[in-house]
Protein backbone atom coordinates (compact mmCIF):
# COMPACT_ATOMS: atom_id res chain seq x y z
CA UNK A 1 0.00 0.00 0.00
CA UNK A 2 1.36 3.40 -0.96
CA UNK A 3 0.78 6.40 1.27
CA UNK A 4 1.00 9.98 0.02
CA UNK A 5 0.89 12.97 2.35
CA UNK A 6 -0.48 16.48 1.99
CA UNK A 7 -0.71 19.17 4.67
CA UNK A 8 -4.28 19.48 5.93
CA UNK A 9 -3.72 23.23 6.28
CA UNK A 10 -3.93 23.40 2.48
CA UNK A 11 -7.71 23.39 2.98
CA UNK A 12 -10.60 21.28 1.78
CA UNK A 13 -10.40 22.37 -1.85
CA UNK A 14 -6.76 21.31 -2.15
CA UNK A 15 -7.38 18.08 -0.21
CA UNK A 16 -10.28 17.14 -2.47
CA UNK A 17 -8.30 18.01 -5.60
CA UNK A 18 -5.39 15.88 -4.40
CA UNK A 19 -7.77 12.96 -3.78
CA UNK A 20 -9.22 13.30 -7.29
CA UNK A 21 -5.71 13.50 -8.79
CA UNK A 22 -4.64 10.36 -6.93
CA UNK A 23 -7.69 8.48 -8.20
CA UNK A 24 -7.24 9.72 -11.79
CA UNK A 25 -3.56 8.81 -11.70
CA UNK A 26 -4.46 5.32 -10.57
CA UNK A 27 -6.94 4.92 -13.42
CA UNK A 28 -4.38 6.17 -15.96
CA UNK A 29 -1.70 3.77 -14.71
CA UNK A 30 -4.11 0.93 -13.93
CA UNK A 31 -2.71 0.71 -10.42
CA UNK A 32 -4.53 0.95 -7.12
CA UNK A 33 -4.67 4.55 -5.90
CA UNK A 34 -2.37 5.50 -3.05
CA UNK A 35 -3.91 6.25 0.33
CA UNK A 36 -3.86 10.02 0.71
CA UNK A 37 -3.25 11.11 4.30
CA UNK A 38 -3.17 14.62 5.72
CA UNK A 39 -0.48 16.00 7.99
CA UNK A 40 -2.18 17.59 10.99
CA UNK A 41 0.55 19.26 13.11
CA UNK A 42 4.26 18.49 12.89
CA UNK A 43 5.50 16.55 15.92
CA UNK A 44 8.35 19.04 16.30
CA UNK A 45 5.85 21.81 17.14
CA UNK A 46 4.57 22.54 20.60
CA UNK A 47 1.75 24.77 21.86
CA UNK A 48 4.02 27.81 22.06
CA UNK A 49 5.15 27.51 18.43
CA UNK A 50 1.59 26.91 17.28
CA UNK A 51 0.37 30.05 19.06
CA UNK A 52 3.26 32.47 18.66
CA UNK A 53 4.91 31.43 15.40
CA UNK A 54 1.92 30.15 13.42
CA UNK A 55 -0.64 32.42 15.11
CA UNK A 56 -3.10 29.57 15.64
CA UNK A 57 -5.02 30.26 18.88
CA UNK A 58 -6.12 26.68 19.56
CA UNK A 59 -4.86 23.94 21.82
CA UNK A 60 -2.63 21.53 19.89
CA UNK A 61 -5.02 18.63 20.34
CA UNK A 62 -7.97 20.72 19.15
CA UNK A 63 -6.08 21.89 16.06
CA UNK A 64 -4.89 18.35 15.24
CA UNK A 65 -8.47 17.09 15.58
CA UNK A 66 -9.79 19.90 13.38
CA UNK A 67 -7.21 19.08 10.68
CA UNK A 68 -7.97 15.34 10.87
CA UNK A 69 -11.71 15.95 10.57
CA UNK A 70 -11.10 18.25 7.60
CA UNK A 71 -9.12 15.46 5.95
CA UNK A 72 -11.80 12.89 6.68
CA UNK A 73 -14.59 15.16 5.41
CA UNK A 74 -12.53 15.77 2.26
CA UNK A 75 -12.41 12.04 1.54
CA UNK A 76 -8.83 11.28 2.55
CA UNK A 77 -7.84 7.92 4.01
CA UNK A 78 -6.15 9.16 7.15
CA UNK A 79 -3.90 11.58 8.95
CA UNK A 80 -0.36 11.99 10.18
CA UNK A 81 -0.41 12.97 13.84
CA UNK A 82 1.56 12.92 17.04
CA UNK A 83 1.17 9.70 19.00
CA UNK A 84 -0.13 11.91 21.81
CA UNK A 85 -3.18 12.75 19.69
CA UNK A 86 -3.87 9.24 18.39
CA UNK A 87 -6.34 8.15 21.03
CA UNK A 88 -8.58 11.20 20.57
CA UNK A 89 -8.40 11.00 16.77
CA UNK A 90 -9.13 7.27 16.80
CA UNK A 91 -12.22 7.80 18.98
CA UNK A 92 -13.48 10.64 16.82
CA UNK A 93 -12.52 9.50 13.32
CA UNK A 94 -13.12 5.77 13.76
CA UNK A 95 -11.17 2.61 13.05
CA UNK A 96 -11.20 2.92 9.25
CA UNK A 97 -9.26 6.21 9.30
CA UNK A 98 -5.51 5.53 9.06
CA UNK A 99 -3.32 7.19 11.69
CA UNK A 100 0.40 7.50 10.97
CA UNK A 101 2.66 8.61 13.82
CA UNK A 102 6.10 10.08 13.14
CA UNK A 103 8.57 11.07 15.81
CA UNK A 104 8.06 7.86 17.77
CA UNK A 105 10.93 7.32 20.20
CA UNK A 106 11.91 4.23 22.20
CA UNK A 107 12.77 4.97 25.85
CA UNK A 108 16.48 4.56 25.13
CA UNK A 109 16.51 7.07 22.22
CA UNK A 110 17.01 10.83 22.42
CA UNK A 111 13.93 12.94 21.74
CA UNK A 112 15.86 15.28 19.45
CA UNK A 113 13.49 17.89 17.99
CA UNK A 114 10.38 15.88 18.79
CA UNK A 115 8.07 17.68 21.21
CA UNK A 116 5.08 15.33 21.23
CA UNK A 117 6.17 11.73 21.18
CA UNK A 118 5.50 8.34 22.75
CA UNK A 119 7.28 5.02 22.75
CA UNK A 120 6.47 2.61 19.91
CA UNK A 121 4.45 0.36 22.24
CA UNK A 122 2.49 3.28 23.71
CA UNK A 123 1.73 4.67 20.24
CA UNK A 124 0.34 1.33 19.08
CA UNK A 125 -1.69 0.92 22.27
CA UNK A 126 -3.14 4.39 21.71
CA UNK A 127 -4.40 3.33 18.27
CA UNK A 128 -1.71 4.15 15.70
CA UNK A 129 -1.81 2.15 12.46
CA UNK A 130 1.71 3.04 11.30
CA UNK A 131 4.80 4.23 13.17
CA UNK A 132 7.62 6.32 11.74
CA UNK A 133 10.79 5.58 13.67
CA UNK A 134 13.71 7.11 11.82
CA UNK A 135 16.59 8.60 13.76
CA UNK A 136 16.58 6.10 16.64
CA UNK A 137 17.56 3.56 13.99
CA UNK A 138 19.53 5.55 11.43
CA UNK A 139 21.56 7.48 14.03
CA UNK A 140 22.31 4.43 16.18
CA UNK A 141 25.85 3.09 16.42
CA UNK A 142 24.47 -0.19 15.11
CA UNK A 143 21.18 0.36 13.23
CA UNK A 144 20.46 -3.37 12.99
CA UNK A 145 20.62 -3.77 16.76
CA UNK A 146 18.47 -0.66 17.27
CA UNK A 147 15.87 -2.08 14.88
CA UNK A 148 15.91 -5.42 16.72
CA UNK A 149 15.43 -3.66 20.06
CA UNK A 150 12.38 -1.84 18.71
CA UNK A 151 10.97 -5.06 17.26
CA UNK A 152 11.47 -6.80 20.61
CA UNK A 153 9.64 -3.97 22.41
CA UNK A 154 6.78 -4.14 19.91
CA UNK A 155 6.51 -7.93 20.17
CA UNK A 156 5.13 -7.48 23.67
CA UNK A 157 2.28 -5.35 22.30
CA UNK A 158 1.42 -7.31 19.19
Amino acid sequence: MDLVTIHAAAGSEALQAAQVAAEEGAIATQNPPPKLIAITVLTSLNLRSLAFELKIPLELTDYALQMALLAQESGLSGAVCSPQEVEQLRQTCGNNFLLVCPGVRPTWAEAGDQRRSLTPAAALKAGADYLVIGRPITAAADPAIAFEQICDELATVL
